[in-house]
């Protein structure tokens, strides 16, 4: 009797924690957290609740500081824009240019929002054996057709075996590679000396490993250490989010690992192992 008034306490606590963050994800919550209870008991249930409450915490301090860096320079925008307006000598010519502007800071913070909210989903997984050739065929042609508009003429190689297969969600793992050929590409950014993205596989064992390799600027020891990091992106238009998307899909949706090897001038090779049954 002691032990259920116990766990009916606990089960209070936790849903005033996840009705914060609404109704809907009460029951999922509580029933994972449920299931961690049955296996480690109540402290491992608190413990991973503690862990779960700074990582959320974490995460939201983060987001923060990111959209606060963009909404600065957009009330400037807007700011300029208004005196612009206000003042009938201002050329047509320069508002244009501020409205531009605008509209380019708007743009950076719904692309930061977007890939935030991809990065936060926790799809329904779908698990069955799949051609790894047609998931890096498609996400490579959705990079080609992406760079295309963008203007970027990087060339995109895969030579992916049709014999490889492995038990993935087909459209978590097209997205993953979608966002790891796209970082490839534009490691070109300024370099002349263009050399195709390659995009190579092999078997090892039980495990699959695909390898997407470029040849372009490379990244020192300490940029390839903040690599992996929410928020942490060297391009200009860039969220930080795409790295650590894939890493999310492959490493804990995938069970797999993902490894990173660049060299500043060089370029960058990053191999992603999988297995080729979820239970293996």
């Amino acid at each position: 009797m002691r032990q259920a008034a116990e766990r009916a306490i606990g089960r209070r606590r936790d849903w005033r924690i996840t009705s914060s963050l609404g109704k809907q994800h009460e029951d999922h919550i509580n029933s994972t957290l449920d299931d961690i209870e049955a296996r480690f008991g109540r402290r491992g249930r608190a413990a991973v609740r503690r862990a779960a409450e700074e990582l959320a915490n974490t995460y939201v301090r983060e987001l923060y500081h990111e959209v606060i860096k963009l909404l600065a320079p957009l009330a400037l925008s807007v700011g300029r824009l208004s005196e612009g307006v206000a003042n009938d000598v201002t050329p047509r010519a320069k508002l244009q240019q501020e409205t531009a502007t605008l509209r380019e800071r708007i743009d950076r913070l719904r692309n930061l929002l977007s890939d935030m909210r991809a990065f936060t989903d926790m799809p329904k997984l779908q698990f069955a054996q799949v051609s790894l050739r047609e998931v890096t065929d498609e996400a490579a042609s959705l990079v080609r057709d992406a760079n295309l508009q963008r203007g970027v003429a990087v060339g995109i190689e895969v030579r992916v075996s049709e014999e490889l297969t492995a038990e993935v969600d087909r459209g978590r793992l097209v997205q993953a590679f979608t966002n790891l050929i796209c970082n490839a590409t534009e490691a070109y950014e300024g370099l002349s000396d263009r050399a195709p993205v390659v995009v190579d596989g092999v078997q090892e064992g039980g495990r699959l490993s695909l390898t997407v390799t470029d040849a372009g600027c490379g990244m020192s020891a300490e940029k390839l250490n903040d690599a992996p990091l929410l928020f942490s992106t060297s391009k200009r238009h860039g969220t930080g989010f795409g790295l650590p998307l894939a890493i999310k899909i492959v490493e804990s949706e995938h069970l797999g690992q993902l490894k990173i090897t660049s060299a500043e001038g060089k370029g960058t090779c990053i191999e992603v192992w999988l297995l080729r049954e979820q239970g293996d």
